[in-house]
């Protein structure tokens, strides 16, 4: 499995970082390896990607 890693620093507040990330809806709109991806992005919870 390949496995692609990267770390950035955000200037934003977590609570606004996790409202992006777990808008599963619009990832396409900014995750070019990710296609679509349906679940729920909760603790506890598996999205799954296509």
């Amino acid at each position: 499995m390949k496995e692609l890693r990267t770390k950035i620093e955000i200037q934003a507040a977590p609570e606004k970082v996790w409202q992006v990330l777990a808008d599963l809806d619009k990832w396409t709109e900014w995750n070019p390896f990710i296609h679509h991806a349906v679940g729920k992005a909760k603790v506890g919870e598996k999205a799954e990607k296509t």
